[in-house]
């Protein structure tokens, strides 16, 4: 039996906290991740991964809830201990980079995330002997931040890279590999090529509910992402049903503050606005944007798109 001060103890506190984190759950989670750190740092040299992995889980949950202040002074210090523990070229460096990297893309320092995801991309090659799924990752992170830079050409180079990548490591039905191809359909369908684009999403959406439960975040993401293309060639009807089941998802897994439930309460009351519910509409819109006022700057683009949206919607 463990003692009330165990390594093994602390390592189990930390599982439970990353399974409590997928299904939602990030009080539960956030109180065992403390309690994990607080034992690691009682019980293990001040430089030992362990102590860093803690860092790190629990300054992911801290990203998720949008407390970046938080997020980032723990993530730093998992990276500073990862860095001393493990040298400066190992996979657990290059996760923490793509950590601080999403970090930095939430507050809208592109090119600060877009230097640390080329670093975590640099470190992966250099670790891995051929293809990798940590690599594509790494690339559609750099995808993301283009996008976010109005480079679409960018963009879609790096996620065609990264989907080629993951289609050689990861099978058919990989919940990964179709969230990636719907990231790529995404920049597909910025590009025009509406008919690819809807293929390629739509396949993913069928197979992600096959093989995912109905609640699971990447359903989520992959109805938002058929719903954008609904509204985009005037099936307005269709976007509502999808964007609607997709926050029902989100309300019930992602803590309050979290900019993709934002995102698609926006998203939804910029379809009901079209369809001449302004009531409602109005509503979810400033839902939305009260939480990124809450954890974004006022000039940060998604305020300022998000007021420009609810000054159409409300008429003013």
């Amino acid at each position: 039996m463990f003692g009330p001060e165990h390594p093994d103890l602390a390592y189990s506190l930390n599982s439970l906290a990353i399974l409590l984190q997928s299904t939602g759950k990030y009080a539960e989670a956030e109180s065992l991740f403390v309690e994990a750190l607080e034992m690691r740092r009682r019980i293990l040299p001040e430089n030992h991964p362990n102590l860093a992995y803690s860092l790190g889980g629990l300054g992911r949950l801290m990203l998720e809830k949008a407390e970046y202040d938080s997020a980032e002074e723990l993530l730093t210090e998992s990276l500073e201990i990862h860095r001393i523990s493990n040298g400066e070229i190992h996979s657990a460096v290059a996760v923490r980079l793509n950590d601080l990297g999403r970090l930095h893309y939430e507050r809208a320092f592109y090119p600060e995330a877009e230097q640390l995801h080329r670093q975590a991309y640099e470190m992966y090659r250099k670790v891995h002997d051929g293809p990798h799924s940590s690599i594509a990752m790494s690339l559609g992170f750099l995808a993301r931040t283009r996008e976010a830079r109005d480079d679409i050409d960018g963009a879609f180079e790096a996620q065609t890279q990264a989907v080629d990548i993951i289609r050689e490591v990861r099978s058919d039905n990989n919940p990964l590999r179709l969230v990636m191809e719907i990231e790529l359909a995404n920049l597909l369908q910025k590009k025009g090529d509406l008919k690819e684009a809807g293929l390629i999403k739509r396949e993913a959406l069928e197979k992600l509910e096959e093989i995912l439960p109905e609640d699971h975040p990447r359903v989520a993401l992959a109805r938002c992402s058929v719903a954008s293309l609904a509204f985009e060639t005037g099936n307005v009807q269709g976007a509502k049903e999808l964007y609607g089941n997709a926050l029902a998802i989100r309300r019930r897994n992602l803590p309050p503050l979290n900019p993709r439930l934002a995102a698609t309460m926006i998203d939804l009351g910029v379809v009901l606005c079209e369809l001449g519910e302004t009531e409602d509409a109005v509503s979810l819109i400033e839902e939305g944007l009260e939480i990124y006022t809450s954890v974004s700057a006022d000039d940060h683009p998604r305020v300022i798109r998000t007021r420009e949206k609810l000054d159409l919607c409300a008429g003013r």
